[in-house]
């Protein structure tokens, strides 16, 4: 509404060289900035061009605004110095480490560049104008993100908890985050972000931090890009494993399930979002709460309605029908003939206890598929863990002769021999063997037993 309200009337334009910039000042103050590719054909165009992307920050364009117009300086370095020169809030700036000084510099620069060559003399030997950003409001994190956008050193999480609380104690009035490569990869930046928000919560301060959205650094998606949670809105959103939610984290979360609200980064004003939670997780929450790993409010928020699943080595029976889905899928993905598991290798698969639950048992079959190379699958490609998974034992004199036995043979003879000592009480079968009832029924039906 502001926008609309606020008449456009200064336009400067810096064109030549690389890209061509324009300023868009309004006549409550407020400026936008915007780029282009340089047109040396036709400089016309990249005005046009330059003056679009900056005033889509304000949802406005060219046929709208120019009438408003007012002047137009058209003199790049001077309009720089212009803007350089606005007074705003007292920020306090996170940067890469080793970067402050360089930060410090930029007012001076800009300023240094329009001087003629006898005032650059006279500023050597006398001063140079402030900085944008006094020193003593600028703190340097580790993180580096290289030229093709990939993280090389991960954001140092404590260091940025460090600067918050330093820049506040500096008398800062907002924060703004800018780290290098932000354009090709803003993780880091969105990252410092969270934690920066989190860490002036704690210490019950509200300033704006600024960092990710339109404009928020080049190379932005323009209307900004949504989050997660954002696009859950209206639907459900599925978090795994969230009892590994880093504990400054959890109070995001919180704030968001409590007030239903999210903060884009680098907005002030928040977005109301309505979602259905479900969550996961393979820890004991009420013993992560007990040893303060996990925030007790969050656990009785997301709490609501639980849902026990047992451990896969609780469910025997279903180990044979998860494998051979697997088996199936693997051998499709490879252009390969899908063949029905052997007893053989249900029996080692049946018989391990799976501390990785489903997800080991996927990556198992995956492997297997891979070494296989199309041959149908056996015992011996299966991890050694698993090869190992049946206890050897020494065969009764009347069940096994000292021909080669197989050891899937030798577990089916121990297993009717239980079934006929307990006269067909699978409990009393499954417990004199060592293994839980569905294990037992699962072996019944690899094997083809009789469990009567």
């Amino acid at each position: 509404m502001q926008a609309a309200l606020s008449k456009v009337q200064v336009l400067g334009i810096d064109a030549g060289g690389t890209m061509t910039d324009t300023f868009f000042v309004r006549d409550d103050g407020r400026f936008v900035v915007g780029k282009a590719q340089s047109n040396p054909d036709d400089e016309s165009l990249a005005i046009y061009n330059s003056s679009e992307d900056a005033l889509a920050h304000w949802q406005r364009n060219v046929d709208g605004v120019y009438p408003e117009l007012v002047t137009c300086v058209y003199s790049g370095t001077a309009m720089i110095n212009r803007v350089l020169q606005r007074k705003g809030l007292d920020v306090g700036l996170l940067c890469n480490k080793g970067f402050e000084h360089v930060h410090g510099m930029g007012r001076a620069v800009q300023s240094y560049l329009g001087y003629a060559l006898e005032e650059r003399i006279h500023l050597n030997a006398h001063r140079y104008d402030d900085p944008l950003v006094p020193l003593h409001r600028i703190r340097g994190v580790t993180e580096r993100t290289d030229v093709q956008g990939q993280v090389v050193i991960p954001i140092r999480e404590a260091e940025v908890r460090e600067a918050v609380r330093q820049l506040v104690e500096a008398g800062a009035k907002a924060i703004v985050i800018c780290l290098l490569q932000s354009h090709k990869n803003g993780a880091s930046e969105r990252q410092a972000r969270d934690i920066a928000k989190a860490e002036l919560s704690k210490l019950g301060h509200d300033l704006p931090v600024f960092g990710y959205v339109e404009g928020a650094f080049t190379g932005a998606r323009k209307g900004g890009m949504s989050g997660k949670i954002e696009a859950a809105h209206g639907g459900t959103l599925f978090l795994d494993e969230i009892g590994e939610l880093p504990l400054d984290m959890q109070p995001l979360l919180l704030r968001v399930l409590e007030q239903g609200e999210v903060w884009r980064l680098g907005e002030n004003t928040p977005r109301r979002v309505d979602f259905r939670l479900v969550a996961a997780t393979h820890r004991d929450l009420r013993q992560e709460v007990a040893a303060g790993r996990f925030r007790m409010d969050l656990y009785y928020r997301i709490a609501v309605a639980r849902l026990q699943i047992p451990a896969l080595r609780a469910r025997g029976h279903d180990v044979r029908l998860l494998a051979q889905h697997y088996l199936a899928h693997f051998r499709r993905q490879a252009g390969q003939p899908v063949e029905s598991l052997s007893d053989a290798v249900a029996a080692c698969l049946c018989a391990y206890d799976w501390p990785g639950n489903v997800r080991e048992l996927r990556n198992v079959m995956e492997a297997a598929v891979l070494i296989s190379e199309g041959a149908p699958l056996d015992v011996s490609m299966l991890p050694p863990e698993l090869q190992q998974a049946v206890p050897p034992a020494a065969a009764p004199p009347d069940a096994l002769t000292a021909s080669p036995v197989r050891l899937y043979q030798a577990q089916a003879v121990f297993i009717r021999q239980a079934i006929a000592a307990a006269n067909g009480n699978l409990t009393r079968a499954a417990r004199q063997l060592g293994i839980a009832k569905s294990t037992l029924y699962a072996k019944i039906r690899a094997y083809g037993l009789n469990g009567g």
